[in-house]
């Protein structure tokens, strides 16, 4: 029970760290509130553009890490 609640943390903690560049773009869009379709489409493009690469990354290591993590039988830590 205390490896599942070790791995199911871990777990978390690496989305968490993985998600970061969703987690910029959101908190960028909710402080700049763009109006109107340029300063919308602005935001978006740079947004897609720019932490979209990263995110794509991040969504490829969030997988490998989970993978690894939960197929893993020695300690975690």
């Amino acid at each position: 029970m205390v490896r599942f609640f070790q791995k199911s943390v871990l777990s978390f903690l690496v989305f968490v760290v993985c998600g970061i560049p969703a987690w910029i773009f959101l908190g960028a869009r909710a402080l700049l509130e763009p109006e109107g379709f340029w300063q919308n489409l602005a935001v978006t493009g740079l947004g897609v553009w720019i932490l979209g690469g990263f995110q794509f990354f991040g969504i490829i290591l969030f997988i490998a890490a989970l993978v690894s993590l939960w197929t893993h039988e020695g300690p975690v830590w």
